[in-house]
């Protein structure tokens, strides 16, 4: 019963880090895309890549 309870544990803990990266990985992602859309855009301040970026994770938070 214990070995049971301590492999539920750490099945949870993986999940959870599964998680944390997806997460992670997706910002990255819309981060990217953010820096190339301002690439093509002709966007050439670092604060409308700045704008572009922040726009981005707040999508990705369901901000918007």
């Amino acid at each position: 019963m214990l070995r049971r309870l301590v492999k539920d544990m750490q099945n949870k803990m993986d999940l959870k880090e599964i998680r944390k990266k997806a997460k992670e990985s997706s910002e990255k992602e819309l981060i990217r895309e953010a820096i190339r859309a301002r690439n093509f855009s002709g966007a050439d301040t670092l604060r409308q890549g700045m704008n572009l970026i922040d726009f981005a994770l707040r999508v990705n938070r369901g901000a918007l």
